[in-house]
């Protein structure tokens, strides 16, 4: 057999990401497949299977020398969702000890390197996790805070608007965009689409409408009233789930990490700090990039597990390899 390695795995709505380390935390593998949400993907397990067995290939190793696997997976959000996660890894040849996260929570871990602090993440998916002083980790989803910010309602939004109401000749250039994203000729080809919800199949229309975020964040941009507002709304639910969070957190200032397409976007980002910034909350918010990625934090999550705690010197390795790297 050959030397032990650990997997780390970071499965997105968009993309699975695995890393293969040896227990020295020495990047050795790495492999980026389609996503792993079961509600976004149409084959969310062997889009994991590829990710482990390509990282493992790269690192030429083998499914046998897998010593530990710590896996984050979006949409593991109660107990019955660690079977098809598991499942996942199971498919996949793992034997190894293995644990499961939400992805969040371990992007949260990497963010911090294990310490405090709020992830809120704005992308394909949304939710907002935070670990507090005394290492509880608390969700938005635990106050029953259904964040609707995740990029599909930046779309849900600016397209409702359109089809509801005269748009005018001012959003004459953001609807003759939405037609064209969608391939349809008029407001009303627009209706009857949204009608029928948008594509026949469920997860290629939340996919769609998540692509067309990224229109919605450019014409705010530009000035657009109809886009604004769209963007005014999900990050009005977005700060309403970091103040939840972070009302938890003893400390008065509180580190605080934005990550995914959305909350990244420099005018979105921008209305982030405006409402967090504007005591719109009862905390004020240290802001600051990741210091690692999603998937080279449950590297370090896997390596703590087996090692009891990564020294010094394994830390500095992977976050050389953070800044040597693309691991997003």
């Amino acid at each position: 057999m050959s030397r032990e390695v650990i997997v780390g795995i970071d499965g997105g709505g968009t993309f699975t990401r695995a890393a293969v380390a040896d227990l020295d935390g020495n990047i050795l593998g790495f492999a980026r497949t389609a996503g792993a949400h079961p509600k976004k993907n149409h084959e969310p397990g062997e889009n994991v299977r590829a990710a482990i067995l390509g990282a493992l290939e790269d690192a030429g190793s083998k499914v046998d020398a897998v010593r530990s696997t710590v896996a984050g997976f979006a949409g593991v959000n109660a107990p019955e969702d660690q079977v098809w996660a598991r499942q996942f890894l199971t498919d996949s040849g793992l034997q190894g000890s293995a644990q499961v996260f939400n992805d969040a929570e371990l992007a949260q871990f990497g963010a911090f390197l294990g310490g405090p602090g709020i992830m809120a993440v704005s992308g394909t998916g949304s939710i907002v996790v935070g670990k507090t002083e005394s290492g509880r980790i608390v969700r938005n989803y635990d106050f029953h805070h259904e964040e609707e910010a995740s990029a599909r309602f930046l779309s849900y939004s600016v397209i409702y608007d359109l089809i509801t109401r005269d748009a005018g000749p001012e959003n004459a250039a953001l609807l003759q965009k939405v037609l064209q994203f969608w391939d349809v000729q008029t407001v009303d080809g627009l209706r009857l689409l949204a009608a029928s919800g948008f594509c026949s199949d469920r997860i290629e229309a939340r996919n769609r409408l998540s692509e067309m975020g990224t229109l919605v964040t450019d014409e705010a941009e530009s000035g657009n009233s109809i886009a604004i507002n769209a963007c005014e709304k999900v990050i009005d639910t977005l700060g309403t789930g970091i103040g939840l969070v972070s009302a938890v957190f003893s400390s008065e200032t509180v580190p605080l990490s934005l990550v995914g397409g959305v909350a990244r976007n420099p005018f979105t980002q921008n209305l982030i700090h405006q409402y967090l910034d504007n005591g719109k909350t009862n905390k004020t918010y240290h802001y600051q990039q990741p210091q690692l990625s999603p998937v080279l934090g449950a590297v370090l999550y896997a390596l703590n597990e087996v090692k009891g705690h990564a020294c010094e010197q394994v830390l500095e390795r992977l976050l050389v390899s953070e800044k040597d790297h693309d691991f997003y």
